[in-house]
């Protein structure tokens, strides 16, 4: 019987036909590549827009190569500047293994698209020094004008606030409304003709992923993708990947899977300059029936510069609203107005996410931004479920507050670093007897400007600090706060609380990290020397390995902070390999 069904099986798979896939390339509109089919890169189709996606073209499983500069022209207006824009139609993958890949790491041709388009759609005027002026065929934001867009080079123009202004600065640009028929007027930075040289964000190449699914964006630079990540239709993008690729000059955010959206991944991205967000999970209104994005996973992406040039207070390196079994690991975050933020409306929730191996550093507080490094948020009367979020082997480096947890379920903090906060965990929210629980374990708080604790949540209401086997360097009488009452660290381990502990296995002293400069730009900076007094002295937590992929415990326990001692672990290597050896 079983040999049987072995060759019923066997017979089946001989009858399903092969799955091929095959490659195609686009090159710049404009030139002249052989028979244009698409089908090599010398008979490349002419330009993004002559791609034919289903039927004769790009199927389920195929790889678009895209090769060169493309940069969209308008020539002509409009009454909708819709009907200029230059759409990219994609067709959907089917699955995991059957995915459609659009790539841009074609040998000694990288790929280049910019959402961004060349105006020209009529003459420039003459305004007098140095200044000329177009009518603007469509609404812009206003953040993202540029000068001389190359494959190598290009020149961001700044934003004037007067005309006067932009006449006494090269570079930069003015418009009094940027809405359909305002004028543009533009100071090149070398006082010469815009005539061909002036780029506008927006009405460029825009990628349709409005319900498409499996379709991966790999070792590709796009520039001003603002239209194609904001899908804002309310039609779900599944299954969406990004990995290599380069995503700069945003509007709100640059990455942004909508409510329902799930299975996206962003990794090893370089992602930067943007008003709202570097990866930004929107979530719209607060019914009971809204969806959260689930299962995303964002790793070992940097993120950078988000909410410096178009200032907001919403300006997150990854905000996540309402999310569900995601994972955020490896990313390394500066120069934004929060690190990671994970935010809950009245009726979503934000459950099963883990935050783990990132590396926060330098927040600002442009636009009212408000420095933190890591964090949990939410509106006040949200009582969703916020279970089974985890944060471990995170650093935290130069914020205001290293972390901020407000979640009413627990929340747990494991072998993380803060150091040179302001503040190194905060939790503040109390809401008609719910205020935050937080469970924290093997932590380093470092060089704490002001309190290594804030604990102001709780008073009357349903709260929780369970604190223990953390290290605080250094001590000090108003370092640890509980509600209205500041003290050093034999103060804290002295509270007396229902539900409460205050780190009776916990310690002071310097870390000794391997670091000795304090300006701790590596997260490398942060392992532990040999004469660490944080080695063996944390507890088991159930992780098994820290930010190296190294064992966890590497000695007899397991080590506080993010990373095993290096030291001993080398040690152990070495005698590892001996033993294997003989």
């Amino acid at each position: 019987m079983k040999s049987k069904l072995c060759l019923s099986l066997l017979l089946a798979a001989l009858l399903i036909p092969p799955v091929f896939a095959d490659d195609w390339y686009v090159r710049p509109e404009g030139g002249s590549y052989g028979d244009g089919n698409g089908t090599s890169y010398a008979d490349a189709w002419d330009g993004l827009l002559n791609v034919v996606w289903g039927p004769g073209g790009v199927q389920p499983g195929d790889t678009l190569w895209v090769c060169g500069l493309h940069i969209h022209t308008v020539t002509g207006m409009s009454d909708s500047p819709i009907d200029v824009q230059a759409d990219i139609d994609l067709i959907s993958g089917t699955s995991e293994s059957a995915c459609v890949t659009i790539r841009g790491d074609y040998p000694d041709d990288p790929g280049i698209v910019w959402g961004a388009y060349r105006i020209c759609h009529e003459s420039w005027a003459d305004e007098g020094r140095n200044v000329w002026s177009i009518t603007l065929p469509g609404s812009q934001y206003s953040a993202w004008f540029f000068e001389d867009i190359t494959a190598a080079n290009w020149t961001v123009l700044d934003k004037a606030e007067s005309l006067e202004e932009c006449r006494n600065n090269p570079g930069s640009y003015y418009s009094p409304g940027y809405m359909p028929t305002s004028k543009l007027y533009v100071h090149c930075s070398d006082s010469g003709d815009p005539t061909g040289r002036v780029y506008a964000n927006r009405w460029g190449y825009d990628w349709k992923i409005d319900g498409k699914h499996h379709i991966t964006f790999l070792n590709l630079k796009l520039y001003c993708p603002g239209r194609f990540s904001w899908t804002g239709s309310g039609i779900v993008a599944t299954h969406m990947k990004w990995e290599g690729c380069t995503l700069w000059y945003g509007e709100h955010s640059l990455i942004t899977p909508l409510p329902g959206c799930h299975h996206w991944q962003v990794i090893d991205c370089d992602i930067g300059w943007a008003a709202g967000g570097g990866i930004y999970s929107i979530h719209f209104g607060s019914s009971e029936n809204a969806k959260n994005a689930s299962n995303y996973f964002f790793s070992g992406n940097t993120i950078h510069d988000i909410g410096v040039r178009m200032k907001t207070s919403d300006a997150h390196g990854i905000g996540i609203q309402g999310g569900n079994a995601g994972i955020i690991e490896g990313n390394h975050i500066y120069n934004c107005g929060t690190g990671i933020t994970l935010y809950s409306f009245t009726h979503t929730e934000m459950k099963n996410n883990i935050v783990r191996y990132n590396f926060v550093r330098n927040t600002h507080k442009q636009g009212g931004a408000n420095s933190r490094g890591i964090e949990t948020q939410c509106d006040n009367d949200s009582l969703s479920d916020k279970t089974g979020n985890i944060f471990h082997h995170n650093i935290v480096v130069n914020c205001a507050i290293g972390y901020r947890f407000q979640f009413e379920d627990e929340q747990e903090v494991y072998n993380n670093i803060a150091c040179h906060c302001d503040v190194g965990i905060a939790a503040e929210r109390n809401y008609r007897g719910h205020a935050p629980k937080i469970k924290a374990r093997n932590n380093i708080f470092c060089d704490s400007l002001t309190r290594h604790i804030k604990f102001l949540a709780g008073g009357d209401t349903i709260s929780s600090a369970d604190f223990d086997f953390n290290l605080y360097y250094p001590d000090g009488a108003d370092k640890f706060q509980l509600y209205d009452r500041i003290t050093d660290f034999s103060g804290w381990q002295s509270f007396l609380r229902k539900d409460y502990t205050f780190d009776p296995n916990g310690l002071t002293g310097n870390p000794k990290f391997v670091n000795t400069s304090g300006k701790y730009a590596e997260d490398s900076d942060f392992m532990l020397r040999n004469d660490s007094p944080a080695i063996d002295k944390g507890t088991d937590v159930g992780l098994t390995r820290d930010r190296s992929n190294n064992p966890i415990p590497s000695g007899q326990a397991p080590d506080i902070g993010a990373y095993e001692c290096f030291f001993r672990t080398f040690a152990a290597m070495l005698t590892k390999a001996s033993a294997e050896s003989r």
